[in-house]
């Protein structure tokens, strides 16, 4: 009878509209984190496209990042990363021929 009472009171308990309203709440929560899930990854892919050119770039100007000492802050608020002393010589990046502006002559501006 104890069993009974027990499995009665749970179902009870269980169908009441308190644990429907505890249900709809949960349900609402899953909606909204489902909701922020979508729009978290949105943003994700969005940051990625974006970022992924840069980091490209920079990964051509700058080899292992083993090759390099922790950056030092100077007092001036520059900020210096010095290459290892015992890192391998790095290759020249590859650049075409480089632009030269004429210089106007002395008393004279181009316009």
């Amino acid at each position: 009878m104890n069993r009974l009472t027990t499995l009665t009171a749970a179902a009870l308990i269980a169908f009441s509209p308190a644990a429907e309203a505890q249900d709809s709440e949960w349900s609402e929560f899953e909606k909204l984190l489902e909701q922020f899930s979508e729009e978290s990854r949105t943003f994700l892919q969005n940051w990625l496209t974006e970022i992924t050119p840069m980091l490209e770039s920079l990964s051509e100007k700058i080899d292992d990042l083993s090759h390099y000492e922790a950056p030092e802050v100077m007092p001036n608020g520059d900020i210096i990363i010095r290459r290892k002393p015992d890192a391998p010589d790095q290759e020249a990046p590859e650049t075409g021929p480089e632009e030269v502006t004429p210089v106007p002559p002395q008393g004279q501006i181009e316009l």
